[in-house]
């Protein structure tokens, strides 16, 4: 009886979460769209670096060396604001100790879009200069 009871119960909840899953939420946000314009000269302003982190040690824990690609804090800020992200984390503090920590990072996610456009522009740039040099050959 007790088998057939968990069985029932396990087929039910299989059931509820299928049709709870199927649901959609419809987004009820307006969004408007435009391109985006300027990403040569926006990725003409910022400068990609290297980060170098040493090793230290504190205790049992030793941080590994290692080095990490990224922008210029302060660079993305003055260029292009949107792409800065800030959160909020917690980290280890002691044993069994945590404390907040603000962490202001570039969003790459928001970048892509941009680089693509600076791509698109310099390809035009590319198209419209082949135009003109095969334009001026002498025949």
């Amino acid at each position: 009886m007790k088998l057939k009871v968990f069985k029932a119960s396990i087929l039910v909840g299989l059931l509820t979460f299928q049709w709870a899953h199927a649901q959609s939420v419809k987004d009820t946000t307006s969004h408007i769209v435009s391109p985006v314009y300027d990403g040569l000269a926006i990725i003409e302003k910022i400068h990609p670096v290297v980060i170098h982190n040493h090793e230290s040690s504190s205790g049992n824990y030793t941080k590994r060396c290692f080095n990490r690609l990224s922008f210029l804090n302060d660079e993305i800020k003055r260029v292009c604001p949107s792409l800065m992200i800030t959160e909020t984390k917690m980290v280890p503090s002691g044993k069994n100790n945590f404390r907040s920590v603000t962490i202001e990072r570039v969003d790459t996610e928001q970048l892509l879009p941009i680089l693509v456009n600076a791509v698109q522009e310099l390809q035009r740039i590319i198209k419209t200069n082949k135009q003109y040099s095969t334009s001026e050959s002498p025949r």
